[in-house]
């Protein structure tokens, strides 16, 4: 089975039809159409964006082993990874750098925060 018909499977489990999942995953309607389609592969962004939704299991749609959804057990060792190389990166800087960093994440998180408001006037 492709990577197309994995995507379209996971979509039917999630019980939503396809403009409805492209809209939860914030993915362009056509560009979901031609993932399903066999036309383009989804590319990384919006492969993130599914997981990130939906908790798919990037292994199950790459590969089709294992389970189409990933358990929060797996997700919270995931997001533990993650925290614990940022950590190891921030601790290897020198002062000015993890200052830089710090200020660098603050500004994204406010910018996130007024794109999700923009979202929400829309």
């Amino acid at each position: 089975m492709a990577i197309n018909e994995r995507l379209r499977q996971f979509i039917e489990l999630t019980c939503l039809n396809i403009t409805d999942f492209a809209k939860k995953a914030g993915i362009p309607y056509v560009s979901l159409q031609n993932y399903l389609r066999g036309i383009r592969s989804p590319n990384v962004e919006n492969i993130h964006k599914i997981v990130a939704k939906f908790n798919l299991n990037v292994h199950w749609l790459l590969t089709g082993e294992g389970d189409p959804f990933i358990t929060k057990k797996e997700q919270q060792s995931s997001l533990n990874d993650r925290a614990e190389e940022v950590l190891r990166l921030i601790r290897d800087m020198n002062e000015e750098q993890q200052k830089e960093i710090l200020k660098y994440i603050e500004e994204k998180r406010l910018l996130m925060e007024l794109m999700a408001e923009r979202r929400r006037k829309k």
